[in-house]
């Protein structure tokens, strides 16, 4: 147990001073889905991070781990094992990459972390009175002061950016190897580490895309979208016409004379795990119906008295049956 915490701790120090790769960041984002005590030591640990003075030349391992237990020993919470372990020497280079970090950053321009749970997605407005709209189980880091030539924030899934536009400061947001520069207002862009990829999709406005390794760059219009591999490779770029691609953010869903095949589709990414049908005829049924920011009873009543069938949340899935054959 004790080395899984150590190697939470090492993944969050490298996640801090922006030096996972792929795998790394995958595996912790996963933890950090996982559960509500997962996401809580992480923001709690980071507030840790941002807090530990580390010694300037010469890195002196021994004084920066005492201080790095010291901090983690005032910490309060629901973590005793985490209070109480002592931190192994393989964590020694990790503080080393901590220390090569914060020894690297202007002080004008520390890092907030803006953590969304798993509950519902979290809004804020940067300091240049950017709103950013930021979906479940996502991160964003963005510095406290920004750069007086660039306006520079870290994705982590998904988010929707309303930028408050100044041509002497562009936005940039990096995701991953992408750097995506803003050239309009209204954009979305998502990062899905575990099917390795990436879609921007313009609401309004113009933005560029470009792929650091392989020098891939697009200039996206309004109502264009585009998905990538997260190695560069094109899986598909075309016009937005699902009005309902911004659910997560409005909590509006319409649908318009359409088949239940593709709204299970649609509920599959508003609770985050597959739809399935008991009876397979159901996705061809068609419905009519816009759902504003409904819960999952209300929902499942309009299902029951405009096509008689029934949504069963099972914990891992959500089955849709007919209603005649819930009790069979």
């Amino acid at each position: 147990m004790n080395d899984t915490w150590e190697h939470i701790d090492e993944l969050i120090l490298k996640f801090a001073g922006n030096n996972l790769n792929g795998e790394e960041e995958e595996a912790l984002l996963h933890w950090i889905q996982q559960n509500n005590t997962n996401r809580l030591y992480f923001k709690e640990q980071l507030i840790i991070i941002r807090n530990i003075k580390l010694p300037d030349v010469p890195f002196n391992a021994h004084r920066s781990l005492a201080a790095l237990k010291s901090k983690k020993s005032k910490v309060t919470g629901s973590f005793p094992l985490i209070k109480r372990m002592a931190v192994a020497a393989s964590v020694i280079v990790t503080i080393g990459l901590c220390w090569l970090w914060f020894r690297n950053q202007n002080e004008s321009s520390q890092n907030t972390v803006f953590v969304a749970d798993n509950n519902k997605p979290l809004v804020f407005v940067l300091n240049d009175k950017s709103e950013i709209t930021l979906s479940k189980n996502s991160v964003l880091i963005a510095p406290k002061e920004f750069d007086r030539n660039i306006r520079r924030v870290t994705l982590k899934g998904k988010a929707f950016f309303n930028i408050e536009e100044n041509e002497s400061q562009p936005f940039e947001i990096v995701a991953n190897d992408f750097l995506i520069l803003v050239l309009g207002t209204g954009f979305e862009v998502d990062v899905d580490t575990v099917r390795n990829v990436i879609c921007v999709s313009v609401d309004d406005g113009r933005v560029s895309l470009r792929h650091t390794p392989t020098g891939f760059s697009r200039i996206l219009e309004t109502n264009r979208q585009i998905c990538l591999s997260l190695n560069g490779k094109i899986l598909h770029e075309t016009s937005l016409t699902n009005e309902n691609y911004l659910s997560w953010k409005t909590g509006v869903l319409v649908f318009d004379n359409t088949p239940m095949s593709e709204v299970a589709r649609e509920l599959a990414k508003l609770y985050d795990k597959p739809v399935i049908f008991r009876q397979q005829q159901i996705g061809a049924y068609l419905i009519n119906t816009k759902i504003v920011n409904q819960g999952f009873a209300q929902i499942n009543t309009i299902f029951e008295v405009t096509l008689h069938i029934s949504m069963v949340d099972v914990g891992d899935k959500i089955i849709i049956m007919e209603t005649d054959s819930i009790n069979q």
